[in-house]
């Protein structure tokens, strides 16, 4: 007889991938959602259609069923932990939350902020499902999932890139530098997190991980890359402004959802996580590069472009407003030309190793004397 597996959800951004991967380790796979979203799976799968959310409804929508694993990724995890219990022998949970163990302090310099409310429902729900675990009604494993990028996700950030250069835009407002690091893996390399972690039940028991993957690229990078996929790599011009004064540039910190709504920046800040914990216990690797990632991203954004004003534009909260953009770069090049017009010292330099041109000759012996301003070589 063969594996029997539950996906609670399945039809987002990663569930797919799951759901097919366990097809493919031999699982008769079930998924329980709320209909309002189909995938066409590559092998059979039966549908339950069930409310997720409220303890009644998911209990009557899952009868007397019961499975070898059950994946939690969609609806209220207390309610689904609670009424799992007896119903399975593994319990998979997929939430928010990083283990200090692959935490990268050395980037992690400022700590991001986050609702204190949701922080404090998403740890109790997670610490309920290890109180099951310690209790012995199954084993159970959390994983806590970043904001991914991918086909499917809600709000894709690399639709305000993809948008404006089909839109004709080629010049693009970066907050400090493109410079912030994200952990934002792609989709099939969250859902493969999941599904080691299902392969290794030894390894995984009672255990937090954090999905990440290899590649932590800047928002810099992943403009350029994407400028790249679509053929105007060499075409797009650059402008930084640091965070408090780059407003029309602002949708980059999309992940934070209170900043349009509180009226100030929002908090971006490098989101890192370590990957040698999945390497190491679960045996992790990218299952898709970067590279390979964002050009699928792309393709099927280009495939299914976001209505134009609705759910995920709004989702995103960018305004595509060019026009302040444009204002803005203005102001910035005005700016850069008053600069040029203050008197400035200049620079010169020694270089810190010794050059001797005649033997046992000591003290510096290769020295810029003529100053030079830090912009265009211009002379003081």
């Amino acid at each position: 007889m063969a594996k029997t597996a539950l996906v609670v959800g399945g039809t987002g951004p990663t569930g797919p991938f799951i759901v097919e991967g366990l097809a493919e380790r031999g699982y008769a796979v079930t998924i329980l959602h709320r209909g309002f979203h189909e995938v066409e799976f590559k092998y059979p799968v039966k549908h339950i259609h069930g409310e997720p959310h409220f303890k009644e409804e998911f209990q009557q929508a899952l009868g007397d069923l019961t499975f070898d694993v059950v994946v939690c990724m969609y609806g209220r995890l207390r309610l689904v932990a609670e009424s799992c219990v007896g119903k399975t022998e593994r319990f998979i949970a997929v939430g928010a939350g990083t283990p200090e163990d692959q935490h990268l302090p050395i980037y992690d310099v400022i700590q991001e902020r986050e609702d204190g409310t949701i922080l404090q429902r998403v740890t109790e729900a997670r610490e309920q499902v290890f109180d099951y675990h310690r209790a012995g009604h199954y084993q159970a494993t959390y994983i806590g999932y970043p904001i991914v990028y991918g086909p499917r996700q809600p709000g894709p950030l690399e639709w305000s890139i993809i948008r404006r250069i089909l839109d004709g835009r080629r010049k693009f407002i970066l907050l400090d530098n493109g410079l912030y690091i994200r952990n934002c893996p792609y989709v099939e390399n969250c859902a493969q997190t999941v599904l080691l972690a299902i392969d290794k039940p030894e390894a995984s028991a009672g255990k937090l991980f954090a999905a990440t993957e290899e590649a932590l690229p800047t928002d810099r990078y992943r403009l350029q890359l994407i400028a790249d996929i679509m053929g105007v790599g060499d075409e797009i011009e650059t402008y930084s402004f640091p965070l408090d004064l780059g407003l029309p540039g602002w949708w980059w910190g999309n992940g934070d959802f209170n900043f349009a709504k509180e009226g100030r920046p929002p908090h971006i800040v490098h989101r890192t996580v370590a990957v040698e914990k999945l390497k190491h216990e679960l045996g992790y690797r990218d299952v898709v590069s970067v590279e390979e990632a964002h050009r699928r991203t792309v393709q099927w954004l280009l495939d299914h472009k976001p209505e134009r004003g609705g759910e995920d534009e709004r989702i995103m909260g960018d305004p595509f407003d060019y026009a302040a953009e444009d204002a803005y770069i203005e102001a910035y090049k005005r700016f850069t030309r008053e600069l040029d017009t203050i008197p400035f010292s200049g620079y010169f330099s020694v270089h810190r190793y010794q050059h001797p041109k005649k033997p046992w000759e000591h003290g510096t012996s290769l020295v810029i004397t003529e100053r030079k301003t830090a912009r265009k070589g211009k002379k003081s």
